[in-house]
């Protein structure tokens, strides 16, 4: 099975911006989170899950990652081969662009009321996203100032 060193590495050989490219890297990210969670303590433990959870949202850390392996396995031995092989380079530059877009516009924390819903998704997620990233600023300031 491969590792986030390995889906780095894998990241690195695509052209910047491929949507594999893209998937690579965020499966390299969850893997290094989780490997970090059960490592830490107190505060430190927390964030970290909580980052984690974010990243994904369901709650029960062992059942998340062997589900998160079953995704990577599936999509880096199945799905990867059938872009990188039947999509055009321009195509998944593109598809990349337009993942990264998406991630960008997307919200950061679980809005619930949202879930199952892809009309309140498309209508509310911008909002939804806004408001979490200015949550997180004003967090990021306020433990900054905390920290002086």
């Amino acid at each position: 099975m491969p590792g986030a060193r390995d889906e780095r590495k894998a990241a690195v050989r695509l052209p910047q911006g491929n949507v594999v490219a893209v998937l690579y890297e965020q499966h390299a990210q969850l893997r290094d989170q989780f490997s970090l969670v059960p490592d830490l303590h107190g505060e430190y433990r927390r964030e970290a899950f909580d980052m984690l959870r974010e990243m994904l949202a369901p709650p029960r850390l062992r059942l998340l990652e062997e589900q998160a392996v079953v995704h990577f396995v599936r999509e880096e031995g199945e799905e990867f081969p059938a872009v990188l092989g039947e999509l055009s380079e321009h195509e998944q530059e593109r598809l990349g662009r337009w993942m990264l877009r998406a991630i960008e516009f997307a919200p950061s924390h679980p809005h619930p009321t949202l879930s199952g819903s892809p009309v309140g998704q498309a209508v509310l997620g911008p909002f939804a996203s806004l408001y979490d990233r200015a949550r997180d600023l004003l967090a990021r300031v306020r433990r900054e100032m905390e920290g002086d």
